[in-house]
């Protein structure tokens, strides 16, 4: 169903992927009720960069962008990723949004089939501290949270693998991919 192509190839679909798969750029929140493309004014949000609206029942992604990138893989930092998946969670709240939504496609915001608008926006985005400022922050992923959605699967897989890799961290990196992978596949 989904492939990594070259951006030339991907803007041709209707679904695209926001993000590359090795850091987080865009948050993207799916609001699934006809008052979509305004919730975030409703929410006393500040304005999102891009609101793509489905025509037929008015459901949108509304996308964030972040002004620093959050980095998912090699010398990621555990902070920045459990904040991005707390102001994840906190706009997804604030928005109404689809809690299920796990954000690895969006609408495309240059395809005919939607609807996009832009706002008066900060072209360069949004730290998360910013957008932090503006939602609840009180979720904390965890390892046992088995309602973890979005960001914060990825803080509950580094819980969960972490403890057998810290037995492992003097194997080479790949090894150390190719021994935790099978746990995080549990």
């Amino acid at each position: 169903f989904c492939h990594i192509r070259s951006k030339a190839h991907a803007i041709k679909h209707v679904y695209i992927q926001p993000n590359q798969p090795a850091r987080v750029s865009y948050i993207v929140i799916d609001i699934d009720h006809a008052n979509a493309a305004l919730q975030w004014y409703d929410s006393d949000l500040p304005p999102p960069q891009l609101i793509i609206q489905n025509p037929k029942n008015n459901h949108a992604h509304i996308v964030y962008k972040l002004s620093s990138p959050v980095f998912m893989w090699g010398k990621a930092k555990a902070a920045p990723i459990r904040l991005l998946a707390r102001v994840e969670k906190g706009l997804t709240q604030a928005l109404l949004g689809d809690t299920a939504y796990g954000g690895n496609l969006m609408k495309n915001p240059i395809n005919d089939a939607w609807y996009t608008y832009t706002t008066n926006a900060p072209i360069e985005g949004y730290s998360l501290e910013h957008l932090g400022r503006f939602v609840s922050l009180d979720f904390i992923p965890t390892t046992s949270d088995s309602e973890a959605a979005g960001y914060g699967r990825n803080c509950t897989l580094f819980d969960h693998v972490r403890l057998y890799g810290y037995d492992l961290a003097p194997s080479s990196y790949n090894a150390l991919v190719s021994d935790l992978k099978p746990i995080a596949d549990q």
